[in-house]
């Protein structure tokens, strides 16, 4: 037990007073004189018994009045170890799109929403961390706007990270009791529970939707179709559905050109297909309708006519396999012989290839490296006849390997490298029994570089060093067959695709993205990106052919952005959320080292508010010197 006000326990010293009033009271006795007394001594001697018993029990009440009097004004009472330690506590709002899942008709998020409003104190100050927000020492009063004002978001934060923030919100105090209250569906993209969770106490509140059903659309691909005419639009979808056909519309713009519907089958997939007009410009919007997530309900996406990428061929020799692979649908390809060569050109071109060039005039490698800083691609392909110090002081203004003596002898081009962005989609797997194309003499390297075909022995047959791609050989037939082997047309274009990054159909928000354009901004325009009126302008860089735009934190909106120049619009990109969230796949708290776990917020405060809890005396000892006064009363009546 304890004590308010301890100190007023030294007055129990007042116990004394009744005692030595009881027992140590002196009587002076006067004597009467009486003829005679001998019939009184029965009844004095009863009166006197009496008497004494009278004198102890009104000194046992006045004792137990005069000792509950004084511990009721000291305030007794009874808690817990933690119940008058200083207490700060952090809540963990998880906002993810997982959170939108329905229990008892409301998304999980706005219930928990509610609840923290309902169930917290007004005037009690916390911490929140939601995934994109932190707000230090709140309240409910001044700052229920901000919290029903927030929103599911794209970002999810890990199991530590939340962990860490929090580390940071609370005081370093000793003796302070931290309550982390964490509020999630604990999906499996928060990662594992930390075994240990030092100087915290977790609250799991562990909320869980009625049906675990959800579809969403993965991923669509393009492809060209039977006729010229039609293209197929392939849409992937995954998830589980109650019913054996979910609806699935396809939108241009806003108005509705497709539908039909899809049946999951028994992997929980589906696949649909649709025909759409080739070579025509679509705002497209793909929507399903399963009662889940909404979140994944849309896919956006942008179909149309891409720019050409603009490319000159600087060669000595016959350059026509080049035609072949640069054709006039995708490419603007201009070749040109190195004495009839306008220099103005290079400024505007996104790949220059120098093709057999005996030597590169140094007017030319000046142009280069002006052309490759503005972010231009250079294919560079080398002749036997070759002037090595020529070479090697253009390959030196670039950091590339230098080339050393011609070796005359035949070798395999046999290593090649998945993993480079060049050949990463053009093999579905690591191949060995490949036919691989060879050469009769190459020149040696030396220097690093990154590999992308090599021969035998790691020796780089084509490499790359920043924008600059160099062969270590000739291409003339005469000296390789790479001509005929099938790399030739996937590297040469890919070569060129990374010279102009083109917006692709869609692009996945919160990676990072690259984005070209063939537009020439001048010194006060910037290109801005602009949805439903709402505008913002990327991280952007400019070149003399092309402006790059730059996508990571921004946007944080699925949906087809307009991209302006001014007034004028130059493009289109489409944006959508990540599928992370799509699968419903929660973590079994079971093991994990939590203090408490709940299913809702209500119970969780409850076991928070027993913490504070505090059970008084002091009413029952009002209560017990009331007693003793009236047990008192009826002595001095009842006892004569």
């Amino acid at each position: 037990m304890q004590f308010e006000h301890p100190a007023l326990l030294w007055a129990l010293f007042l116990l004394l007073v009744p005692i030595i009033v009881h027992l140590f009271q002196l009587r002076r006795f006067k004597k009467t004189p009486f003829t005679n007394v001998a019939m009184l001594q029965k009844v004095v001697s009863e009166s006197r018994k009496s008497s004494t018993l009278k004198k102890w029990l009104l000194l046992l009440t006045r004792l137990g009045l005069l000792t509950a009097l004084v511990l009721a004004f000291a305030k007794p009472f009874s808690s817990n170890e933690t119940a008058l330690a200083p207490k700060e506590t952090v809540v963990y709002l998880d906002n993810s799109f997982s959170m939108q899942a329905q229990k008892e008709g409301a998304a999980l998020l706005e219930k928990a929403i509610q609840d923290l409003i309902s169930n917290f104190d007004d005037n009690g100050q916390f911490s929140l961390i939601t995934n994109s927000e932190t707000y230090a020492n709140i309240t409910i009063n001044d700052s229920k706007n901000e919290l029903l004002a927030i929103r599911p978001t794209i970002q999810q934060l890990r199991f530590n990270d939340v962990l860490l923030k929090a580390s940071t919100l609370f005081s370093k105090n000793q003796g302070t009791v931290r309550n982390l209250v964490f509020i999630s569906d604990f999906q499996e993209t928060l990662g594992e529970v930390p075994d240990n969770i030092p100087g915290q106490k977790l609250f799991a509140v562990a909320l869980r939707p009625e049906k675990r059903t959800n579809v969403s659309i993965d991923s669509i691909s393009i492809e060209s179709g039977n006729g010229l005419s039609q293209s197929n639009l392939t849409i992937y979808l995954s998830g589980n559905h109650e019913e054996d056909n979910l609806p699935i519309s396809l939108f241009d713009n806003d108005t509705l050109i497709a539908k039909t519907s899809a049946a999951m089958d028994q992997t929980g997939s589906a696949k649909v297909i649709f025909s759409i007009p080739a070579g025509d410009d679509i705002k497209g919007r793909i929507e399903i309708s399963d009662g889940g997530l909404p979140y994944d309900n849309n896919f956006f996406f942008t179909i149309g006519k891409p720019e050409k990428i603009k490319v000159l061929v600087v060669a000595n020799a016959n350059s026509d396999y080049l035609r072949r692979i640069y054709t006039e649908d995708e490419f603007d390809l201009t070749i040109a012989r190195p004495d009839q060569l306008d220099y103005s050109l290079i400024e505007k071109q996104n790949t220059l290839v120098l093709d057999g060039l005996t030597r590169v005039p140094q007017s030319l490698s000046e142009v280069l490296k002006d052309f490759m800083a503005n972010g231009g691609n250079l294919v560079f392909i080398p002749s036997k006849e070759a002037d090595l110090g020529n070479y090697n002081q253009m390959l030196s203004f670039f950091g590339a390997p230098r080339f050393l003596e011609w070796v005359d002898a035949p070798k395999n081009i046999s290593n090649i490298n998945f993993d480079h962005p060049i050949l990463a989609s053009v093999f579905e797997k690591q191949v060995t029994n490949f036919q691989y194309p060879k050469v009769e003499g190459h020149y040696k390297t030396n220097g690093v570089a990154n590999t992308i075909l090599g021969y035998d022995g790691n020796e780089p047959f084509l490499y790359q060093q920043g924008n600059l791609y160099a062969f270590s050989a000739p291409l003339h037939s005469e000296n390789t067959n790479f001509k005929g082997s099938p790399l030739i047309v996937p590297v040469f274009y890919n070569m060129c695709l990374t010279s102009l990054k083109r917006p692709r159909p869609y692009e996945i928000l919160g990676r990072p993205t690259q984005v070209d354009l063939p537009v020439q901004t001048g010194q006060d325009n910037i290109l801005k990106l602009s949805l439903d009126g709402e505008e913002f302008i990327p991280r952007q860089r400019s070149f003399a052919n092309k402006t790059s735009l730059f996508f990571d934190a921004n946007p944080h909106i699925a949906g087809t952005y307009d991209i302006t120049n001014g007034q004028q619009r130059v493009g289109r990109i489409s944006f959508n959320y990540p599928r992370t969230e799509s699968l419903l796949a929660y973590h079994e708290l079971s093991g994990a080292t939590i203090t408490e776990q709940t299913e809702n917020l209500e119970d969780t405060f409850a076991v928070l508010n027993a913490q504070d809890e505090i059970t008084s005396y002091w009413k029952w000892f009002v209560i017990l010197a009331l007693v003793f006064a009236l047990m008192e009363m009826f002595i001095q009546k009842l006892i004569s």
